[in-house]
């Protein structure tokens, strides 16, 4: 028996079991959360899952599934606050982490309360206050204490840094935590996070206070550094405010400059004069004030304007009665430099690039080449030879007043010389997210005339030991930079590049030479479930080892960890097989699952985007189509336009198209291969049915303005027709109801006041409307004694009776209604339930044929249940009048071609009036005619030239199947055999391979035993099964041909004579067939017919 469908969250629970195991280690071994190293998309993927798993349970003390992840729940909780916090907020930030809706305080103390209790059981320490403060807080001061600084605190973090550093520039780092604390002030320009972190982390804090000092350093040498964050050993998201706090640094336009502690010079462009900011106690000697006179009246009292040009300004502190110096400028170089917002820029290293006020003497400016002279005014006051130029300064450029020192630019980017290193393969990544190479690169130097290039190689991590290779070479050569180390290389390797006097240019990479990587498929498709199941392989020269070479992935697996090495070196990297990726251009969050939209988000949701994970490859032809439910193509679309590496496609435009239809989908055609990206239905009525007090069924989320109407489906008694409520104020009261009991499935529409009565389905389904699932307590009543023992029985409770007293003649027909009106939509546990059941009809095939006839009005309702009884492979005891006959063959082939039998054999070819054969044609079109004539089916599917009239649409198609009355294509038609065999490829992956394992030797046998049949016989059946062998599809080849071979060997069993062999296969293999219908009833009730007419036109031509 084939396991039933997955559980709704077993994606979530795998994940949550990864990172369980994965964190849980690297915790016990820290003392603060913030110490394991976490990716945000990790923890982003991971708090969702969290929050879909542990959300119905939070508050409910006596459901232990928090005890299963506490690893996960700390890392997602200060994960939350580390990259979300903002300004005291926590709470709703941790909730839009974790993908729920906003929640109550006593939701936050359960969640909190679990968060500390995840603590406890790691070992990690909670905040001091953590057990006596009050509410909300006592959690969210431990969340803190483990968040380390979040994102959101990082700016104020790098100004402290920064002004400390200006102020003590050759003090250690660990005397920056005495200087917070030696002033208030200085603590509280902090975010609580970051108050925190200093106080309570100070051992965690000195080395990421250390790190944090050594990206400024970095920044400052070098402002367009992009992976100065990697080299300082930082996370990705230190790099933005490290950089901004530095321009800010220079421009000052972050604080007023009252706040500043230090005496400065300020510059008002619109007055043309000079300031001389003095902080509170300090004050002008005496010699010094006659250079100085007041401000205007609008101005802070502490401010003075420097009348005139001077070297320096003595000056008398707060703290001392001596006078000290403050120099203008460095000897030499009679230069100020302003930015826009008059904020003095140090000149003692260099200036980053901006546009800033050049105070020099009149024409004594020099700019570089690239510099751009904006504006230039003289000066006011004593200031008479001297001006201001507002100057553009990009990077690289310089300048300089007269004969004074050159100041330069800090250039963005120095030109480097080029490496060309080799295409990698596809999806493998070293431990810093890099390709891995498995060629070498090549080194071609600029044409630049200069100083000889100096090429050095070294190991990773080596760079201050010997090289590994060294090339000393002018400008214009190439170079390969690892001769003349011998091949194949193994390892991760730093590439350096440098002329005398210059900075250093390098490139870090891995190489893995002569390693061969394979994917099959190349690029992972997805569907709802996630990434498509794919392999790789992986080779390597002999001169390397590796424990393996051939990795499986899981719609759940996003990669493999490898580690290969040899006598030279040794590689880690990881293997992941390229994978497709869609968006919307109004919130660009990347997925590798089918999208879920509305109509109303489809007319307002922008563009799709489209692109592969390894940026940097086209994804080649791809069209976008929208497919109605039958399969038929609704619409077509062509990207608009290329964004890089991304397709965009007019998502849009598929509205109109889409409002015909209950449920779209979107399929991008991507080459030969078609991916499902979007799916488009209604919002639903309501997102969840709880049964409640007052014996109530609460709806959460019921469309407000809506008068709804709900059907309740008891999954314990399905034979029963639906008990129709009317929701009044999203409640359905089932207080009077006393025979409804246990799960239900409650079906809601829209009350059409103008509809003369509700139209409700036998069971519903997901085109039926919104179908929800209510856990109602206790189990079906009834007042008749045989219905409320199968029910008892439904519930998986005890009877007095068993299995087989409790199927009565009413009870029988009970089981084949249900069974009909569920079709294959039936719950594992009932399913199973059913299945006991149906063992007990099978002591009387017979007897079941002639019930599932009466119950079932459609060729695929239930047929799995008619396999599994055994009434599929046995000669039927009744035998209808050709009246009877007739009419079933008009509503149901299966039933009807199980009980022809003779009255087709009996039946003359030439015989005119015959209603039967008559019926048969007319069903199942002209496909039949050979089969009723005992001859070879043709081997050629029809090609589409051979029929007349236009081509069927699928819906058409798969009303043939379930021979909807109007239906004008033929049953056997081979357009719709084609559609009823495709469906096989949809199937879930895991489960075609449960069934095509089980089945492996099935068709080789049934193949055999038709071989050795009589010629005619042998003929016609091989031919039969090859005809369907042309039509299987990949990937699931093999179902369509084992479901027919089933079929065929089921049929010959019930001959009355069968072979040896058929009566063995039928026995062993029934349940696997009755699997195989349940997944394609389509296509198991088309080979029942298909091989019983086969057989039965044998008989024929042998008897005329």
């Amino acid at each position: 028996m084939v396991s039933a469908k997955a559980h709704p969250l077993a994606e979530e629970y795998e994940l949550l079991r990864e990172w369980e195991g994965h964190w849980r280690p690297a915790l016990e071994r820290v003392q603060r959360a913030f110490e394991v190293d976490a990716s945000a998309e990790d923890l982003a993927r991971v708090a969702r899952a969290l929050g879909r798993v542990l959300s119905p349970y939070l508050g409910i003390s006596d459901v232990p599934r928090f005890d299963r992840w506490p690893a996960c729940t700390v890392m997602v909780t200060a994960g939350a606050a580390t990259e979300n916090y903002r300004e005291g907020a926590f709470w709703d930030d941790l909730w839009a982490f974790l993908g729920l809706p906003p929640a109550h305080r006593r939701t936050q103390e359960a969640w909190g309360d679990e968060f500390l209790r995840s603590l406890r059981v790691i070992g990690l320490q909670q905040a001091s206050d953590g057990g006596t403060a009050r509410g909300t807080k006592k959690y969210v001061t431990s969340v803190l204490l483990h968040a380390g600084v979040p994102t959101y605190c990082l700016d104020d973090l790098f100004d402290l840094l920064l002004t400390w550093r200006h102020q003590f520039p050759t003090a250690s780092t660990d005397s920056f935590l005495d200087w917070v604390d030696g002033a208030r002030s200085r603590l509280d320009s902090l975010d609580s996070p970051a108050r925190t972190f200093l106080r309570e982390s100070r051992e965690q804090a000195m080395d990421v206070l250390e790190r944090c000092v050594l990206l400024l350093d970095r920044l400052t040498a070098n402002p367009s550094d992009a992976g100065a964050w990697s080299d300082a050993g930082l996370a990705e998201r230190f790099q933005r405010p490290a950089l901004q706090a530095l321009v800010r640094h220079q421009n000052r336009d972050h604080q007023p400059t009252a706040q500043t502690s230090e005496p400065h010079l300020h510059f008002v462009s619109g007055k043309k004069e000079v300031q001389l900011i003095l902080p509170p106690g300090w004050s002008a000697s005496p010699d010094s004030a006659s250079w100085l006179r007041p401000s205007s009246k609008n101005s802070s009292p502490n401010t003075v304007v420097l009348a005139r040009f001077v070297r320096q300004i003595h000056l008398v502190g707060p703290e001392s009665p001596e006078s000290t110096s403050m120099p203008l400028h460095a000897e030499g170089d009679e230069l100020l430099v302003f930015t826009r917002q008059g904020r003095a820029v140090p000149l003692n290293h260099d200036v980053l690039p901006q546009t800033l006020w050049l105070l020099h003497p009149r024409d004594s400016l020099v700019l570089s080449a690239g510099a751009t002279l904006l504006q230039r005014e003289d000066l006011t006051d004593s200031w008479d030879h001297w001006q201001a130029s507002w100057v553009d300064l990009p990077p690289g450029s310089w300048f300089r007043s007269g004969p004074g020192p050159v100041h330069r630019v800090a250039r963005a980017s120095a030109p480097p010389p080029e490496v060309v290193f080799p295409v990698p393969p596809p999806g493998v990544t070293d431990p810093w997210g890099q390709p891995v190479y498995v060629g070498r690169p090549s080194v071609s130097l600029p044409s630049c005339v200069g100083a000889p290039w100096k090429i050095q190689v070294f190991s990773r991590g080596s760079e201050g030991t010997s090289p590994l290779t060294e090339h000393v070479l002018f400008e214009g050569c190439k170079v390969d930079p690892m001769a003349p180390l011998p091949g194949p290389q193994l390892g991760s390797f730093t590439l350096r590049a440098q002329r005398r006097g210059e900075k250093a240019h390098e490139w870090h990479f891995s190489l893995a030479e002569g390693v061969n990587v394979s994917h099959r498929p190349r690029l992972r498709l997805f569907d709802t479930s996630g990434p498509e199941p794919c392999r790789s392989r992986l080779t390597w020269p002999s001169k390397f080892t590796s424990a393996r070479g051939s990795f499986d992935y899981s719609p759940h697996t996003s990669g493999h960890p490898v580690h290969i090495h040899s006598s030279q070196g040794e590689l880690s990297f990881t293997i992941e097989v390229p994978r497709l990726e869609v968006a919307l251009s109004e919130r660009l969050l990347w997925s590798s699952r089918t999208l879920d939209l509305t109509p109303e988000q489809l007319r307002e949701c922008g563009d799709l985007l489209v692109r592969r994970s390894d940026q940097g490859t086209e994804l080649g032809n791809a069209s976008l189509r929208l497919v109605s439910p039958d399969g038929d193509i609704l619409q077509r679309e062509q990207p608009r336009g290329y964004r890089g590496d991304t397709l965009a496609f007019p998502l849009a435009r598929f509205n109109e198209a889409a409002q015909a239809h209950h449920e779209v989908t979107v399929e991008l055609q991507l080459d030969d291969r078609t991916c499902q990206v979007v799916r488009v239905r209604p919002a639903p009525l309501a997102t969840e049915a709880v049964f409640g007090e007052d014996d109530r069924i609460q709806l959460h989320c019921a469309q407000a303005g809506e008068q709804l109407i709900a059907a309740l489906y008891q999954e314990h008694a399905p034979w029963r027709s639906p008990t129709v409520f009317r929701v009044q104020d999203g409640q359905i009261s089932t207080e009077e109801h006393f025979s409804i009991g246990g799960p239900v499935r409650v079906l809601l529409r829209v009350d059409d006041p103008w509809a003369v009565s509700p139209d409700f389905p036998a069971w519903p389904g997901p085109a039926d409307g919104t179908v929800l699932e209510c856990d109602m307590p206790g189990r079906p009543n009834s007042r008749d004694r045989e219905e409320d023992l199968l029910c008892t029985y439904l519930s998986g409770r005890k009877t007095p009776v068993g299995p087989g007293t409790l199927l009565s003649e009413a009870n029988t027909a009970r089981v084949w209604t249900a069974l009909t009106n569920m079709g294959t939509a039936v719950p594992r546990d009932v399913r199973e339930r059913f299945s006991v059941l149906l063992k007990e009809i099978a002591r009387s095939p017979g007897s079941a044929l002639s019930d599932y006839t009466a119950a079932a009005s459609s060729p695929v309702s239930a047929v799995w249940a008619l396999i599994l009884c055994g009434a599929a492979s046995t000669l039927p005891e009744a035998h209808p009048g050709e009246g009877e006959l007739t009419a079933l063959w008009e509503r149901n082939p299966v039933a009807a071609v199980l009980l022809s039998r003779n009255a087709i054999r009996m039946t003359p070819p030439d015989a005119s009036g015959s209603t039967v054969p008559e019926a048969v044609m007319r069903r199942c079109g002209s496909a039949a005619e050979p089969l009723l004539s005992g001859l070879p089916r043709p081997l050629a599917p029809q090609a589409p030239g051979e029929r007349t009239g236009a081509t069927p649409t699928k819906r058409e198609l798969a009303d043939a199947l379930r021979c909807s009355p109007g239906s004008r294509i033929g049953f056997l038609d081979p357009a719709a055999e084609q559609l009823a065999v495709e469906r096989a490829a949809r199937l879930d992956t895991s489960l075609i391979g449960a069934l095509a394992e089980q089945g492996a030797d099935v068709f080789r046998r049934v193949h055999g035993m038709c071989a050795r049949q009589d010629t005619r016989s042998a003929k016609v059946l091989t031919q039969l099964l090859a005809h369907r062998s042309r039509l299987c599809p990949e990937p699931a080849r093999k179902l369509p041909a084992l479901s027919l071979a089933l079929a065929v060997n089921a049929r010959m069993k019930a001959r009355p004579e069968p072979p040896t062999d058929s009566t063995y296969l039928g026995t062993r293999y029934r349940t696997l067939w009755s699997d195989l219908a349940r997944a394609l009833p389509e296509l198991a009730a088309v080979d029942i017919v298909l091989a019983e007419l086969t057989l039965t036109g044998l008989e024929r031509a042998q008897l005329h």
